[in-house]
């Protein structure tokens, strides 16, 4: 079997998309901050976080309205033109006092806030539509895209990207290319009889994926802010670090990709930045914040690609799940930087020992991707087997993996995990309480998306051609 990754799929990764949402996250609506609003949020550094919140949170509420506007080109052209105006605007009203234009400093913000998040969710939706392995080639795109905008905005003047950004968003997302990817509806891949089809529990795992998110950045941010000084000129070594180990997770990998490499990595970066924090000496701290940057864009390349799958596979609608994670990010980072900033700066070893384990044991229960219900099985059918409970969490693991990287759909992931357990059809349709035909169709569309034509290149596929098992274990999918 080929590899996942080739010079063709390189050569064919959407750059177009990659350096607009590069650009749309360098946007900085801080530099249009009025001084009147800062003075009341006095407690934060970044009072605009509220703005930006707000913004997504509106996106959320009215993401059926919104998901046909943000895909045309008309609308990115008119949040471009508006987010360089605001910048603008902003520039012009701090040359005088701010009492002499009223709310127009305010509303300057508000418009900003609301063209940022509008463009980046645009990016988002587009990069909704891609493949697994295809998403994570435009996301390591885009960490390069982000730290070359980063080293160079610590040469230009502040506010050089912010205006220059829009007008490179709005030559990007207007390529014919960029467009063909926003009409990539996930919900249309999925099989008539599930297409729109959202089952009641579809949202925990992007609920739970939130909540680990929302951790990660609030530790990060609240790290940021325990440093005496500040360290952002250096930070951005790290997305060169991420870009790194994003790559060789998918070099290491052959046919199937594991993504929770990422979360794994990702998550022994920031321990270890933590405990490099809590020295407190020499070039820790910047050390620290490079760890720290590494960490959160390798989790942000796992956690995108995550959510955009699960757009595909259970119907989703990108809009809102994407306006919700950008909302629990900025409310993660507003709370990490404020609660940092009322305990005060440097070194506080004995929080951030008990921050390190007590986010040790969060992060493993909170660990997305496991399926514990194939570990503790008495079935006396494994008993053949030199290590049972290994062989299938490893299993349930590789069919996770290919379901992902494949977009199967959630019945399509059951049938291929029964499939690979060696049960014949019928089996099959008496475990999953389903037609036989019903179980052909699923077993004809995974061989299609899988590119196999029998069980025997199945099992190839999955890396199970030297394992023999007989199907009489009753273990079945959890539903």
């Amino acid at each position: 079997m080929a590899k996942a990754v080739t010079v063709n799929r390189i050569r064919n990764v959407p750059y177009a998309l990659a350096l607009a949402f590069a650009c749309a996250w360098m946007l900085d609506p801080s530099a249009a901050i009025p001084a009147g609003f800062a003075s009341l949020v006095s407690f934060s550094q970044y009072p605009h976080l509220l703005v930006t919140s707000l913004a997504f949170g509106v996106l959320a509420l009215f993401h059926r309205q919104t998901s046909t506007f943000l895909s045309s080109k008309a609308f990115v052209v008119a949040s471009c033109s508006l987010c360089f105006l605001g910048f603008f605007g902003a520039w012009i009203f701090s040359l005088q006092p701010e009492t002499s234009w009223g709310i127009l400093p305010f509303a300057c913000l508000c418009v900003t806030a609301l063209c940022q998040a509008s463009l980046l969710i645009s990016c988002l939706k587009a990069l909704a539509g891609l493949p697994l392995v295809d998403c994570l080639l435009t996301l390591i795109a885009w960490q390069f895209f982000v730290g070359t905008l980063r080293a160079l905005s610590t040469l230009l003047p502040p506010l050089a990207v912010s205006c220059i950004a829009p007008l490179a968003i709005a030559l990007c997302l207007t390529r014919n290319t960029s467009t063909a990817l926003w009409h990539e509806n996930p919900t249309e891949k999925l099989p008539s009889e599930e297409a729109g089809k959202i089952e009641p529990h579809s949202f925990f795992p992007i609920a739970r994926l939130l909540l680990i998110y929302s951790l990660i950045i609030f530790t990060i941010q609240m790290l940021q802010g325990f440093a005496p000084t500040p360290v952002a000129s250096v930070s951005y070594f790290g997305l060169f670090i991420a870009i790194a180990v994003t790559s060789i997770a998918l070099a290491v990998n052959g046919r199937i990709v594991r993504i929770k490499q990422l979360y794994d990595v990702s998550l022994a970066i920031l321990e270890l930045a933590i405990i490099v924090f809590a020295i407190g000496a020499g070039c820790s701290y910047e050390i620290a914040s490079i760890l720290l940057d590494a960490s959160y864009m390798t989790f942000s390349t796992f956690f995108f690609t995550i959510l955009c799958n699960l757009c595909q596979r259970r119907g989703n609608n990108p809009v809102f799940v994407f306006s919700l994670a950008y909302l629990a990010e900025q409310l993660a980072a507003f709370l990490g930087e404020a609660f940092s900033g009322m305990i005060g700066p440097g070194v506080h070893a004995l929080p951030l020992v008990l921050l390190a384990g007590l986010g040790a044991i969060a992060f493993v229960y909170l660990s997305p991707l496991r399926d514990g219900s194939l570990e503790r099985s008495t079935d006396p059918a494994k008993a053949q087997y030199v290590d049972p409970a290994r062989y299938y969490t490893i299993l349930a693991e590789t069919c996770t993996s290919v379901a992902m990287q494949c977009s199967l759909t959630k019945r399509e992931g059951d049938v291929l995990l029964l499939l690979a357990q060696r049960k014949t059809l019928a089996q099959i349709s008496d475990d999953l309480v389903v037609s036989l035909a019903t179980v052909k169709t699923h077993t004809h569309n995974i061989y299609k998306k899988l590119g196999v034509h029998s069980k025997q290149e199945l099992y190839q596929f999955l890396g199970l051609e030297n394992l023999s098992y007989s199907a009489k274990s009753s273990t079945k999918p959890t539903r």
